[in-house]
């Protein structure tokens, strides 16, 4: 792993029950986005499959790759390389840490099966989103 891991996602691999709680929790933001989550990956090994399977699917081609930024929508991510895959949606679609721009954690990432959506500036923010689905978190 190139990159070092929130604390906030370390805290959440030792805490089971509160994994358990946020599947199947569901999150929105006006009527820009809704997601519901689906499961977590809490292994190295799996954190690493996922984010090198999520960078073979998102390749360049005469769609994906040109779309620039578009509120509330980002530009498409052609460079994985500072992407980490550490979560997905009910559907299977990725929640991402977002290092390219490190200050002073990543950004969390969704794709929504249409483009990539910012949800959050850190991962406490991003479990915050859950937070009524989550009780005694």
């Amino acid at each position: 792993m190139i990159h070092r891991l929130p604390a906030g996602f370390q805290r959440l691999l030792d805490n089971k029950e509160t994994i358990a709680r946020l599947t199947g929790a569901s999150a929105r933001s006006g009527g820009t986005w809704e997601m519901t989550f689906g499961k977590c990956y809490q292994s190295e090994a799996q954190i690493r499959e996922s984010t090198d399977k999520m960078a073979a699917a998102f390749l360049s081609d005469c769609y994906y790759g040109d779309r620039p930024e578009r509120p509330p929508y980002l530009a498409d991510i052609t460079d994985f390389s500072q992407i980490i895959c550490f979560a997905e949606d009910s559907e299977g679609a990725p929640f991402c840490f977002d290092y390219r721009n490190q200050i002073p954690e990543p950004k969390i990432v969704h794709w929504d099966g249409y483009a990539w959506l910012q949800v959050s500036e850190s991962f406490d923010e991003f479990l915050a989103l859950f937070q009524p689905a989550l009780p005694n978190s």
